[in-house]
């Protein structure tokens, strides 16, 4: 965008891949003219969009299940970004180390490394970004004001359910319960805040370029991604089951000097301090999502080939951002 900037002779060009242009002029009371080209550039690696509404209430525990479940899905990455809110970070850090080791990079909205660095997509195979990065209605009420839109400011937003329609990857129409201000002016500043901080953060993978890398974005905010598709969207691994995960490999690897690459659940119990009814449940779990598999009726439990790519990852270099901690 080219800006005309009032009393000045010199004009400045703006690029930014959220900016509006009909926004810019009401704040900067400068003519811009619109010099981006039509079209959009094909994403060379995927974004994918889970419409989970994660915000700074959701419990440690519910966002490191989605963590989880995410990471094993996909055990033959091994660089994992996380970009989500601050309160986030600490149960995130303390995750069992077969998920743990696979974390390259934490960093929160607003510190910074969510939209500003450049370096996630060489530092990482995958990023997902975990939450909503919603902002205060008095925060809406400043922007509004900044713009001139008084009367607006002072009116309420109406909060409140805001259903919207994207398309999954089998570019099927698929409607998501979102949330947020029913009111134009209001959502039109809810989307210029909270939406172009998701995009900037999925923008860290640089999904364009072939050195790029996946993106996973777990929000119900509409943001022009493509969605997933009902019935496929992310699920929790919880901690029993991550537990169970450990178990098994610790049990496999003391007992494989003697050929046996199988594990009794009892064995498991034995390890984890869970009832073997409990143990049976998580193996259950484990084997729907196609980590481990049972050997005959009664010999015991292995762990399939995803199953050996997830726990047998490397100690990577992990860096957590500046205060995530």
């Amino acid at each position: 965008m080219l800006l005309n900037l009032p009393r000045t002779k010199t004009p400045c060009w703006l690029s930014d891949a959220t900016a509006d242009v009909q926004l810019l002029e009401q704040a900067s009371g400068a003519r811009i003219a619109d010099k981006t080209p039509d079209g959009h550039l094909r994403l060379i690696q995927p974004v994918l969009q889970h419409p989970v509404d994660i915000t700074r209430r959701t419990s440690g525990p519910t966002v490191c299940g989605l963590i989880r479940g995410l990471i094993a899905d996909r055990p033959f990455r091994h660089r994992f970004g996380i970009i989500c809110h601050r309160t986030h970070t600490k149960p995130i850090e303390a995750l069992e180390t077969i998920f743990r080791s696979r974390i390259q990079r934490i960093s929160y909205f607003g510190s910074g490394a969510d939209r500003a660095v450049n370096s996630w997509h060489h530092e990482c195979d995958a990023i997902i970004v975990a939450g909503t990065p919603r902002v205060p209605p008095e925060a809406l009420r400043k922007w509004l004001c900044r713009i001139g839109r008084f009367d607006a400011a002072r009116r309420d937003g109406d909060w409140g359910a805001l259903p919207w329609k994207g398309l999954t990857t089998s570019d099927r129409p698929r409607i998501v319960e979102g949330i947020g201000y029913r009111d134009a002016d209001w959502r039109e500043a809810h989307r210029a805040i909270v939406r172009a901080n998701i995009i900037q953060a999925a923008g860290r993978g640089r999904g364009i370029r072939e050195t790029g890398c996946e993106v996973i974005v777990l929000s119900t905010e509409e943001a022009g991604f493509t969605l997933s598709e009902p019935g496929k969207d992310a699920l929790e691994l919880k901690t029993g089951e991550a537990s169970v995960l450990t178990a098994i490999n610790g049990q496999i690897s003391y007992i494989s000097l003697l050929g046996d690459l199988s594990v009794k659940s009892a064995q498991i119990a034995s390890s984890t301090g869970e009832s073997n009814r409990q143990v049976q449940r998580h193996l259950g779990e484990l084997e729907a999502r196609g980590l481990v598999r049972r050997v005959g009726e009664r010999s015991g439990w292995q762990l399939t080939k995803a199953g050996s790519l997830l726990v047998d990852g490397d100690d990577g270099n992990t860096s957590v951002d500046a205060e995530a901690s």
